[in-house]
């Protein structure tokens, strides 16, 4: 076992020691098949963010199980949040807080990961809807 994989059940056995998450079988951690300084980095968040101008997450009483695509060179600035389970300003102070883009962007300018996906997948991630629990929302890969 890895000293990540460890890490990863630590953190699990204390968060469903204090009741945070389901009581169920740890996720699976797979190790990556090459250096991470050959790897494509997609990032994927439940942190609400859209482009301005683009479509709102519907942050209503059923929530919004749908994801934005945002491209890996927007202008981090011109991001917008609609979420309205955790305090937004945070990361309108320091978007690396939920979506590190410009840090990826530095992580690949040192060398440190390999490249970035051409589009990332930011979503709200909270849904009461039958329907919307049911079915994927994200595609199988990330584009790019």
């Amino acid at each position: 076992m890895t000293s990540a994989e460890r890490d990863l059940n630590l953190v699990g056995k204390a968060w469903l020691a204090m009741g945070i998450g389901p009581q169920r079988d740890l996720p699976a951690f797979i190790p990556l098949s090459r250096p991470l300084s050959e790897a494509k980095l997609a990032l994927v968040t439940t942190g609400g963010f859209v482009p301005r101008g683009g479509t709102p997450f519907n942050t209503g009483k059923l929530g919004d199980s749908t994801y934005r695509e945002i491209p890996a060179d927007i202008d981090t600035g011109l991001l917008e949040i609609y979420h309205s389970h955790y305090d937004n300003e945070i990361a309108s102070r320091d978007i690396n807080t939920l979506f590190p883009l410009p840090l990826c962007r530095d992580l690949v300018a040192e060398g440190a990961i390999g490249s970035i996906a051409a589009t990332h997948s930011p979503s709200w991630a909270t849904s009461l809807s039958r329907e919307d629990s049911c079915r994927p929302t994200l595609p199988a890969s990330p584009s790019g």
